[in-house]
C-alpha cells in the first residue's frame, strides 16, 4: 500500500516573536512511500512545526493515506497488569534500560501530548473530524477523505540498538534528531509497502516491538493511551485501542 508516513521528534520547542514554533531538539519526518528517498542533506523546515501543520494538510488534501508516528511512550502499562511486587516494567524487551518512565522516556510523553495535539489541530478545525486508527487493516480498507480524513497513529522506539547511529554524518548529513525521525518514517513506510503490519507480528529486535490487540477493551489491555488523550482534546472519537503499533529498527549491536 502507498502511504506517507510521518514522525515526530518529541523534542523542545520555543515559540518565537513570529509566533512559530521550532526548536533545536525538535524535528519530524516525512517519507512519500511512492518517491525515491531523498539523499541530500535534511534542511531546517524540519525543525518547525507549522511545516508540520501544512504537510499534514496537504497530503489529506490530496487524498493520500497518512500516518503519524510520535517518537515517546504513546500508552502507559497500568499497575495491575504486573507482577506482585515489580510496579514498573518495560513493555516490550527492547524498551530494556529504556523504559518510559525513566526520565527520557517520562519527559518526551508529557511533550508528546502537547506536540501530537499541535500537529493534528489544523486538520480537524475545517469540520470537527479527524479519525484516528491504531490498526493498518483498518487504513488499507478505508478511502482517504479530505471532508473526513482518517490518520493511522503510531509510536517509534528509537533508542539504544534501535538508534540509527550510523546515519549520522552520512549522506543524511546534518541534525541527529531529524535523522532519527526521518529514519522511523522511512522504516514505517517500508513495512506500510510491504504488507499489513500484523502479518509481520511482533519481535524482540524489531519492526513490530509491540501492536494493538483486537477486540480489546481498556480493562484486558491494561494499557492508557496518549492517543486517546489528543483526540479527548480535540474533541474527536477514541481510537478503538489503547495501544498503538510500536515500530523499531535495530541497527546495531551496542555490546558487540
Amino acid at each position: 500500500m502507498e502511504i506517507v508516513s510521518y514522525c515526530i521528534d518529541v523534542g523542545t520547542v520555543e515559540v518565537g516573536r513570529d509566533g512559530g514554533v521550532a526548536g533545536k531538539s525538535f524535528a519530524w519526518g516525512r517519507v512519500d512511500s511512492e518517491v525515491p528517498e531523498n539523499q541530500g542533506p535534511l534542511n531546517v523546515r524540519f525543525s518547525r512545526l507549522a511545516a508540520l501543520q501544512e504537510a499534514l494538510r496537504d497530503d489529506i488534501a490530496n487524498h493520500r493515506r497518512v500516518a503519524l508516528g510520535v517518537e515517546a511512550p504513546m500508552w502507559t502499562p497500568l499497575v495491575r497488569t504486573f507482577d506482585r511486587g515489580t510496579l514498573f516494567r518495560w513493555r516490550f524487551d527492547a524498551e530494556k534500560k529504556h523504559e518510559w518512565y525513566l526520565q527520557a522516556g517520562a519527559s518526551a510523553a508529557v511533550r508528546a501530548t502537547q506536540l501530537a495535539f499541535l500537529a493534528l489541530e489544523p486538520l480537524v478545525r475545517p469540520t470537527g473530524r479527524l479519525r484516528m486508527l491504531t490498526r493498518f487493516r483498518e487504513l488499507e480498507s478505508t478511502e482517504p477523505n479530505a471532508d473526513s480524513p482518517s490518520l493511522l497513529v503510531w509510536e517509534a522506539f528509537v533508542a539504544g540498538d534501535f538508534k540509527p547511529a550510523h546515519e549520522y554524518g552520512g549522506p543524511l548529513g546534518g541534525n541527529e534528531n531529524r535523522i532519527d525521525a526521518h529514519c522511523a518514517a522511512r522504516e514505517f513506510a517500508e513495512l506500510a509497502k510491504r504488507g499489513d503490519l500484523d502479518e509481520i507480528g511482533e519481535s524482540n529486535d524489531g519492526p513490530v516491538l509491540a501492536r494493538p490487540q483486537d477486540n480489546a477493551t481498556l480493562d484486558q489491555e491494561g494499557a492508557v493511551s496518549t492517543w486517546s488523550l489528543v483526540a479527548d482534546l480535540l474533541r474527536i472519537e477514541r481510537p478503538a485501542t489503547s495501544r498503538c503499533y510500536v515500530v523499531g529498527r535495530k541497527y546495531r549491536n551496542v555490546a558487540g
